[in-house]
């Protein structure tokens, strides 16, 4: 495995006075990651496919091109796999309807096989990195930490569950605008029993932009003046409080974009199936208040 990036960090000092300061850490990384030597490729949790020239963290799966609006539309497509390789063939199965959706076919036989999956995505980001500010305020001190990351995907199997529509499992709200003949969606799919166009099959259908930005930590906290702490036998008194993971801006629909169901405990498949989401917790989002005396 080859790992190529670049890291770069800037601190600056962009006010010092004597009743006010205030100082810039940033970090900035880039890195490609590629798997050199393998002696044959395999999958790993739900859509993750590790191979020689890929990334760890790739994602493979079929493309969605599209939803069937009409029964001709399919008939045309399953006359030709006819036509093509004989009778009883078909373009995806024979009880494809309309509603269903239309997988990509990739290497143009005129069918969907498992020959028409391909990497479809990365849980590896393009970049990523953090800036703290630090601020000085006579006896008042203040600072924040936000930290991103931008150009990964996660897998969101959550949605293949909760938006197959094809089993016991609840269904998220919107299902409600699935595909039905009086309401031609072009996003989502007809609802049937056992679904057997195998709609939620591992595709970019359940594929989404991982990118975040996190305010990480923020902290706000009073030192007492030296008159007070002398008067009460003290070297230093400071009151804080502090708050982690309190704002999280991203166009994921889970409930955090930072996540990996396949984590520590995972054994091998936690390190070769990253950026999948079922049923992660999120991270905590938490308040803190505290003293630091010193006597």
């Amino acid at each position: 495995m080859k790992n190529t990036g670049i890291d770069l960090g800037l601190g600056i000092d962009a006010i010092q006075k004597d009743k006010f300061s205030w100082r810039v850490n940033a970090n900035f990384s880039y890195f490609q990651n590629e798997i050199t030597d393998l002696v044959s490729p395999f999958a790993s949790g739900f859509a993750s496919w590790v191979e020689e020239g890929q990334e760890l963290g790739s994602f493979r799966g079929y493309r969605v091109e599209g939803i069937f609006q009409t029964q001709e539309e399919i008939n045309a497509l399953n006359a030709a796999a006819v036509e093509k390789y004989g009778a009883g063939a078909t373009y995806q199965v024979a009880l494809t309807r309309a509603g269903d959706i239309k997988f990509k076919d990739l290497n143009g036989d005129g069918r969907i096989t498992a020959d028409d999956q391909e990497i479809i995505g990365s849980a590896q980001p393009d970049f990523f990195g953090g800036v703290t500010n630090e601020f000085k305020i006579l006896d008042f001190d203040f600072s924040f930490f936000f930290q991103g990351q931008f150009g990964n995907e996660i897998y969101n199997n959550n949605r293949a569950f909760a938006e197959g529509m094809n089993s016991v499992f609840g269904q998220l709200a919107t299902v409600r605008e699935r595909w039905t003949p009086s309401n031609p969606s072009t996003t989502m799919p007809r609802a049937v029993f056992g679904d057997p166009n195998n709609n939620r099959r591992t595709s970019d259908r359940w594929l989404e932009d991982g990118s975040f930005v996190r305010l990480r930590n923020v902290t706000l906290g009073y030192t007492l003046p030296k008159s007070v702490t002398e008067r009460i036998k003290m070297s230093g008194l400071r009151v804080y409080v502090a708050g982690q993971n309190l704002l999280t801006f991203t166009n994921y629909s889970g409930f955090d974009p930072e996540v990996s169901t396949f984590a520590e405990g995972s054994g091998a498949v936690a390190n070769t199936a990253p950026g999948t989401d079922f049923l992660t917790f999120p991270v905590a989002r938490t308040i803190t208040f505290g003293i630091n005396a010193n006597f």
